[in-house]
């Protein structure tokens, strides 16, 4: 599903050679290898991450035309104007989308494009699974859903940051098995930052939303039903 949504980012960004891009939360560095691969390795890709461990394993699958640094989504260790495409792939409904989108802009040269996915507020995902099992036990767990779950939130954004929306698309990928094991699927949601909530609430208020969630998602088809945005960087007059 992972590499699904990466494929789908990097078709809506459509990276040529030569062009500059920033992956941003790449993680193992799906999308950043997607990308170097468009632009038949005459690009250039940096992937950020905050998790050594992951950019460990994207530096190891990664061909010459990728590198990798260390840095934090909302202050990137870059100066201004330097690449032709920044993305994100997953990861903006866990930030301060304000923040992020706008210090991507700032290491986005005129004219550049910012593409990202979120998804869809009607979309029943694994991590809204475990949102609404956690509400059901009291615990105020955000939905990653609701941000920027609408075309109109995501315009919103762009108005907000002077951006101009170039494209919004809505794209569906379903799983032909059931999820294998929702007992991971929980431990790996309490590893996201939206997860904090569950990490420090009542353990037994804690078990009795896992033990709702798994048997919510026993038989669940895992689903993904995410915008692609694809906003631009104004040039000048």
């Amino acid at each position: 599903m992972h590499r699904w949504l990466a494929q789908e980012a990097v078709r809506l960004a459509a990276p040529r050679p030569h062009t500059w891009v920033l992956d941003v939360a790449t993680g193992t560095g799906l999308a950043a290898r997607e990308a170097a691969a468009s632009t038949g390795g005459h690009g250039r890709v940096i992937g950020v991450d905050l998790s050594p461990g992951m950019l460990h394993v994207a530096v190891e699958r990664s061909p010459g035309s990728c590198s990798y640094a260390l840095a934090d989504a909302h202050r990137l260790p870059f100066g201004a104007d330097r690449f032709d495409l920044v993305m994100c792939v997953s990861s903006l409904p866990y930030l301060d989308a304000r923040a992020a989108v706008r210090e991507w802009g700032r290491v986005a040269r005129p004219g550049a494009a910012i593409v990202f996915t979120v998804p869809t507020a009607e979309g029943v995902s694994v991590n809204r699974m475990v949102c609404q099992a956690a509400r059901a036990e009291g615990i105020p767990l955000p939905d990653p859903h609701a941000e920027l779950g609408t075309t109109h939130r995501l315009c919103e954004l762009a108005g907000y940051l002077g951006l101009e929306v170039e494209d919004i698309q809505r794209v569906v990928w379903e799983g032909d098995e059931p999820l294998r094991d929702p007992g991971e699927a929980w431990r790996r949601t309490l590893d996201y930052g939206f997860g904090e909530p569950l990490r420090t609430a009542d353990p037994a208020a804690r078990e009795r939303a896992r033990r709702r969630f798994i048997e919510q998602a026993e038989g669940h088809h895992p689903r993904q039903d995410q915008f692609l945005a694809r906003l631009t960087l104004p040039t000048p007059a």
